[in-house]
């Protein structure tokens, strides 16, 4: 979120979606919904009025939409939420992305996440001809060396 939050309301906001995720991924309907009315008059009250707000509102909605049926999907908007708030603590992102705590992009060495190399147009070294084979030729076939 791009707008400041306090600290104690960052904190209260995370650990409220943290709990409300457990208690979704274990069908605790009921509790979801207690700790969803909490997060909601949290933001009402403390959330500055913006975007964030409104994406914290949209996400609250959107849980009490699946929370009945479809449990871990309502656990993953309410981990997409608490990285909301946190990202304010740590930088954009810094608890989201891939499981290495990367984003599946550039890495500081230039190189890809996947290991793979960026040529001069931007584009990765594979895929150089079919199946990824950087001596193929246009057609897929095999460029052979005469030497």
């Amino acid at each position: 979120m791009s707008e400041e939050l306090p600290p104690d309301v960052r904190a209260t906001l995370a650990r409220l979606f943290e709990e409300a995720a457990e208690d979704a991924r274990t069908r605790e309907g009921e509790s979801v919904r207690t700790r969803l009315e909490t997060v909601e008059a949290v933001t009402d009250e403390e959330v500055p009025p913006g975007a964030g707000k409104e994406r914290l509102r949209h996400g609250c909605a959107q849980v009490r939409k699946t929370v009945e049926n479809e449990p871990l999907v309502a656990a993953e908007y309410l981990q997409a939420m608490r990285r909301l708030v946190d990202e304010d603590d740590a930088g954009p992102g810094a608890d989201g992305g891939t499981e290495d705590g990367g984003d599946g992009g550039e890495g500081e060495d230039g190189n890809e996440a996947d290991g793979s190399e960026r040529d001069a147009e931007g584009g990765t070294d594979e895929g150089e001809g079919e199946n990824g084979d950087e001596n193929a030729g246009p057609d897929g076939g095999r460029d052979t060396d005469p030497t």
